[in-house]
C-alpha cells in the first residue's frame, strides 16, 4: 500500500553573513521515505480577489516521532502543508497525517 514517494521536510535558517538569515527547506533525516495517499476533498476558495484550488489528502506512513506539523510534505513534486500526526491506535506503527495541497498558511 505504500506506493507514492515521499519526503518530509522542515525549515531551516542559514545566516546570511549581514547579522540576517535566509530560510529554506530542507529533507528531515530518518523520516518514512514512501506513503499511502488518497485525496479527502478537493474544491476552490476565494482568497485575495482570486480564486485558488484547495485539495486535502490523507497521508499514511510507518511510525516516527521525527513528524511534526512544523513540516511540510513532497510528493509528486507538490508540497502539502501539514497537520498534527495521528499516532494510530497509539501502538507506533502508522502515523496518519491530514495535509493540505494549495497556498502556504
Amino acid at each position: 500500500m505504500l506506493r507514492e514517494a515521499i519526503t518530509f521536510q522542515e525549515r531551516a535558517r542559514t545566516p546570511d553573513g549581514a547579522g540576517g538569515y535566509t530560510e529554506s527547506w530542507e529533507a528531515v533525516t530518518g523520516a518514512p521515505t514512501r506513503a499511502y495517499v488518497r485525496q479527502l476533498s478537493s474544491g476552490e476558495q476565494w482568497a485575495s480577489q482570486r480564486t485558488e484550488g484547495r485539495s486535502t489528502h490523507m497521508i499514511v506512513v510507518r511510525y516516527s516521532d521525527a513528524i511534526n506539523e512544523t513540516m511540510r510534505a513532497v510528493i509528486r513534486g507538490r508540497e502539502y502543508n501539514l497537520d498534527p500526526p495521528n499516532n494510530v491506535e497509539m501502538n507506533d506503527r502508522w502515523l496518519e497525517i491530514k495535509a493540505r495541497l494549495g497556498v502556504a498558511i
